[in-house]
Order: C-alpha cells, then structure tokens, then sequence
C-alpha cells in the first residue's frame, strides 16, 4: 500500500502529505527479539491493515508503529512501482530469492503470477546463469521474459521434464549434477511443489511462497539423497528498503506487474477485471484514490 498521510511522524517524514510506503502485513515494534531476528510478521503487537484492523480500500488509515513501519517513498519512482514494493517483490525475495539464489545458479520458478513474476525480477538481482519460467499462461511468460527469464516452459508439455533437465545440462553445468539449483513455487499447487523437489539438483533448494497449499507429500529419503533443503515463510518486509534503493537506482523496473489502473470511483470494474484475470490478461490491478 502507498499513500500520503495527512499526519506523520518526524522519524518517518519530513511534512505533512510525504508519500509513504507500508509493507501489506505489516506494522511492528522494531524493538522485540522477533524483530530484531527479522521475523517482524510475528511481532505480538503487529497488527495487519485491512485483516483484523480498519484499513485498506479507505481514504484514510491509522497505522501503528508507524516510525517503523513505514518507509518514505523515493520521489523518482512510479506509483506503479512503488507499490510493487509493498507487498509483491519483498515478498518473492524474502522467502524465495534471499540467501537462496547465487551468481551462475540455475532457477526455476513454477506460476507466473504477480509473486512468481516478483520472484523472477528478485532473482536477477543474484545474476542466474539460467531462469527458468513455468505457467500454462503465455501472456505471463511473456511478461516473465520482459522481467528476466531466460527460459520459458509450459508444464503441460508431455516433455517439460526433460526440457528442464536439457537446460540444466548445457557444457557449462558439465561438473554439476543435472536439475535446478533453486526451485521457487509461487503456483500454490500439490502438482507444483512435487515437481519442485523432483527436478532440484544434488544441494539443491526449494523454496515455497505460495500461500494455502493443501497437503502435499514430502519424500524425506529423496531430501536426503539430494541434500535438499526445502523452506517457506512469511514476508517480514526487512528488505523493503533495500529493494526500494535498487528500483530508485533504476536496478529494478517492477512497473510491469500493473496491468490495469482504474480510479476509486471505478472499484467495481476493477474487480471484475481482477475476477477474470484470464480473460483479461490481468497481472496486478492498482486502485487509486481520488485526487
């Protein structure tokens, strides 16, 4: 979420009206173990706006805590960007780039939605010698090419598997073992998290950011044969700042992510817009307040 405030606080703005971002889940004390260790999403006096306090979809907001947070928007960037880097690319990165992704590693990311296109556009930040897309939807890879993507793979395709592994196993791999370095899961299926651990390398890792996955079964021998690590988690919005500087730097351009802009006023066609995503070929809808 990006708005002016019509009241700050001195540690956050320099006058009344400075456009500000807020991490979507976010509003944390900044002084607890939990923040401390970068798990602010847990902080007991977090609060989420628009989930179990007022906010979101309103003219105004109160926001907690909000000397830590909330973050003062660069004057050069887009709104379109800017409120990318609220919710959509710390998110992709915190749990499914950082730590994980190297210089010259090979990547998969499985869903092509605004997280795992999020999740392409992070992980350039580590320059992958191989990122690999993954969706049914062309228009998405298309996208997905214009963020980073080196390569562009339908799942349905009776040799996806093999195509993955060809990719993997050019000459310059010839000392590694076959399969992806990193697989990201941003799909949210069953289907999806399988074959993130089927077609990982040996030391490989996965990486879940897809929210509401059902049950889905791990095969802990094959983790172990592989020296798999497999891992997930919520935004903690530590590297909202950090991906800020690089997009204010022009290091990172996720204005692609909004497909479509309507006006507060047009809610209801935003919605249905959003609803038939399909249909029209919706990445991410931006509603903006009255002027």
């Amino acid at each position: 979420m990006v708005f002016y405030p019509p009241l700050v606080n001195w540690q956050i703005a320099n006058q009344k009206g400075d456009l500000c971002i807020l991490p979507a889940i976010l509003n944390h004390c900044g002084s607890c173990h939990l923040c401390e260790t970068k798990v602010q999403y847990a902080c007991p006096k977090s609060d989420y706006p628009g989930t179990f306090m007022d906010g979101m979809l309103a003219e105004f907001i109160r926001v907690p805590h909000a000397d830590e947070s909330l973050l003062l928007a660069p004057k050069n960037v887009s709104l379109e960007s800017l409120v990318m880097l609220s919710d959509a690319l710390p998110t992709s990165y915190e749990i499914g780039v950082e730590g994980k992704v190297q210089k010259g590693d090979r990547v998969a990311v499985f869903g092509c939605g605004p997280v795992g296109l999020s999740a392409i556009l992070t992980a350039t930040i580590a320059k992958p010698s191989v990122l690999i897309a993954i969706d049914i939807n062309e228009h998405r890879l298309q996208v997905a090419k214009r963020l980073g993507a080196t390569h562009l793979l339908n799942p349905t395709q009776p040799d996806f598997v093999q195509q993955v592994l060809k990719l993997t196993c050019a000459p310059e791999f010839s000392d590694r073992k076959p399969g992806v370095d990193v697989a990201i899961d941003c799909a949210g299926k069953a289907g999806t998290v399988t074959a993130a651990q089927q077609l990982v390398t040996v030391g490989g890792k996965v990486a879940v950011v897809a929210c509401g996955i059902p049950e889905t079964p791990v095969n802990f021998f094959e983790m172990q044969k592989k020296s798999m690590a497999l891992s997930s988690g919520f935004m903690s919005g530590h590297s909202v700042a950090l991906l800020t500087e690089m997009v204010a730097r022009g290091e990172l351009d996720p204005s692609p992510l909004v497909s479509h802009k309507f006006k507060l006023h047009e809610i209801e066609k935003a919605y249905d817009v959003f609803s038939h995503a399909i249909e029209n070929n919706t990445i991410k809808v931006l509603l903006v307040n009255e002027d």
